[in-house]
């Protein structure tokens, strides 16, 4: 199967999320351990407050956390907007099919030709191998072009049609 780009840095920024969420994680659970085994001050002995018995975790953590977030959150975003933009794309091409496959025989006669010439054909090169007159030829690009399957070009005294890739 293949992964898109997008899918793939997604991904990579989840796993090393996770495992920046793991380790600040471990780093914060000994100092907590640390804080509470090696209160040596003896506030707590002569009833005074000890400033480790907060149990608080220094800003750092915190902040640590915080970008394991950031990278968690844009991981997700590049996987689901990948997934978003490939339903899209084939949605799309499918849509493109429908409208290929209503054409009428000369209109797909048409396209066929301009699809045979890597799609792109001056209009007059078009009569002639249509052997269609140049009004009739003319009417059937208007209804394609009208249907955003292709575009004419002005080149000088001619036109040169330009089939769009969907």
């Amino acid at each position: 199967m293949k992964f898109a780009r997008n899918t793939l840095i997604g991904s990579g920024l989840i796993v090393v999320a996770v495992i920046l969420a793991l380790l600040i994680n471990s780093i914060g659970g000994r100092i907590m351990e640390l804080n509470n085994a090696e209160c040596d001050c003896g506030a707590d002995e002569v009833g005074g407050f000890c400033p480790h018995s907060v149990n608080t975790l220094p800003i750092e953590i915190y902040l640590g956390y915080t970008v394991s977030a950031v990278l968690a959150i844009a991981g997700a975003y590049l996987i689901f907007s990948d997934f978003r933009s490939s339903k899209l794309k084939s949605e799309s091409a499918d849509n493109w099919r429908k409208v290929i496959s209503s054409l009428n025989g000369e209109e797909k006669r048409i396209y066929e030709l301009l699809a045979s010439s890597d799609g792109v054909m001056f209009q007059s090169d078009l009569v002639e191998k249509s052997e269609m007159p140049k009004v009739k030829v003319s009417r059937i690009l208007d209804r394609l072009e009208a249907r955003n399957l292709l575009e004419r070009r002005r080149r000088g005294m001619s036109n040169a049609v330009v089939l769009k890739n969907k």
